[in-house]
């Protein structure tokens, strides 16, 4: 079962239940950059926590099984990122908006076409995909952020920067700053 069925279900199913959302993760950078290989969806949400259990109902009602509902539940109403597992390959990961940055994500989402997948999905910007990497900076959120250097050498570095400063104070520990400062310096090096 290929990515475009999970990608295709989850996005019908937010704008049939009329939750506004934003793609972000691998799809995201995938449809800003150069594609990469990515087994999930990642989808920021804004759904009010008391119809997160109907939304979870919802997903079971159209044949796929929630593992560990009542903890995906609870993840889902805290703001937290929750796996929800398609077949032993696929997934897909919600997260209801919580951080200043995901406000902004969706307030400047970009409607991109995936001709791959046949579909038109709300991604997030070249600039807050950035700033999600920051915060996740693994040897994955680096190759994002060199990507989206290297198809974008327009990017709005002072946006990036306001936006990563708000995000380190609202997600203390994860050393967004220090991570933009070394994604400046690759920026530097590569003379954009």
């Amino acid at each position: 079962m290929p990515l475009s069925e999970v990608v295709r279900f989850v996005t019908e199913l937010v704008r049939e239940f009329g939750i506004d959302y934003v793609t972000v993760g691998g799809v995201a950078v995938s449809s800003q950059a150069e594609p990469r290989a990515t087994k999930d969806i990642d989808l920021v949400v804004v759904i009010k926590p008391d119809a997160v259990d109907s939304l979870l109902a919802a997903i079971e009602a159209k044949g796929l099984t929630i593992s560990r509902k009542a903890a995906v539940s609870k993840k889902l109403k805290e703001g937290r990122a929750a796996k929800i597992i398609w077949d032993d390959k696929y997934s897909f990961d919600l997260r209801n908006a919580t951080y200043t940055i995901d406000s902004e994500a969706i307030r400047t989402a970009c409607g991109v076409r995936l001709e791959r997948y046949g579909l038109d999905l709300k991604v997030a910007s070249p600039e807050v995909l950035v700033v999600y990497k920051l915060a996740n900076f693994d040897d994955t959120g680096r190759k994002d952020i060199r990507n989206i250097m290297r198809v974008h050498d327009d990017l709005d570095w002072e946006y990036i920067k306001k936006q990563a400063s708000i995000l380190d104070t609202e997600y203390p520990g994860k050393d967004i700053l220090a991570n933009l400062e070394e994604a400046l310096k690759w920026r530097r090096k590569s003379g954009g």
